[in-house]
């Protein structure tokens, strides 16, 4: 007789979110930068952790089909960021740089804008910031650790209504540094009935893990 196990846990809450945050405030912090992560970071967790939970209640409340589209790892994710910019450039948090890391951690869904969310719990000071434009985005992602805004590099999934973006990402210098070009690969798939056979996404799915383990 076969048995299965399943493992599973509710959405955590305020609270949960506020603990996790700061958890990982103290474990990547350097010990040199702690006050001003303290003074820019840790002092807009609550109010992070609460834009968090009324993104996932939007996202699960009036977008059934994108169901926990926006998830635990967007929100850690996001914590990340903006600690490394605090320890590693030493930078204060202000409203472009928040918008960013909203933009690079919860966008894909047209129908909720997590900037205006984050904006409404979140007070923070004007100032500069990285760029803000879609191309802007891409770059920042796929920029060496070493030279990165945020520190961080999230697999990218890109969805667009014809091939141009394609080409953009292929061809375009402005987004492809050239310090990255053998350790970035792009999958491409389409709606045409082939790309959308079982055979497919499993080989798919396969490049995708063997990314991941290298």
């Amino acid at each position: 007789m076969n048995r299965g196990i399943m493992v599973s846990r509710g959405d955590p809450d305020l609270n949960e979110l506020i603990i996790s945050a700061e958890g990982i405030s103290k474990t990547e912090s350097l010990s040199d930068q702690m006050p001003l992560i303290h003074n820019n970071v840790d002092k807009i967790i609550p109010s992070l952790a609460a834009a968090y939970l009324s993104c996932h209640q939007l996202d699960d409340t009036h977008l059934c089909e994108s169901r926990d589209y926006f998830g635990l790892r967007d929100f850690y994710s996001l914590i990340k960021m903006l600690i490394f910019i605090c320890s590693e450039m030493g930078k204060c948090i202000n409203h472009s740089i928040l918008q960013h890391v909203v933009k690079r951690n919860f966008g894909g869904i047209s129908q909720i804008d997590p900037v205006t969310v984050f904006n409404n719990h979140v007070e923070l000071c004007d100032g500069e910031g990285p760029d803000l434009s879609p191309l802007g985005l891409v770059k920042s992602n796929l920029t060496n650790l070493s030279r990165s805004f945020h520190g961080e590099t999230r697999y990218l999934l890109l969805i667009t209504e014809n091939y141009a973006a394609l080409n953009m990402l292929l061809y375009s210098p402005d987004i492809w540094p050239k310090e990255s070009e053998n350790n970035i690969r792009v999958m491409f798939g389409s709606s045409f009935p082939y790309d959308q056979g079982y055979s497919t996404v499993c080989r798919d799915i396969n490049k995708i893990k063997l990314c991941m383990e290298s």
